[in-house]
């Protein structure tokens, strides 16, 4: 977490892993929720056939 920070130009002591840890899973639930539609039209239909 550091790094990255450091490679953005952001000061490391004013991060917060919490916070840091929650943008993640917020970022994941987002992209599953995208792919979620598709994945259900394909299991669909490979049902098809």
């Amino acid at each position: 977490m550091h790094h990255t920070v450091h490679q953005a130009g952001l000061d490391p002591d004013r991060t917060s892993f919490p916070r840091t840890l929650n943008a993640a899973r917020r970022h994941v639930t987002a992209q599953a929720a995208r792919r979620a539609p598709a994945r259900a039209y394909a299991d669909s239909a490979a049902d098809m056939t």
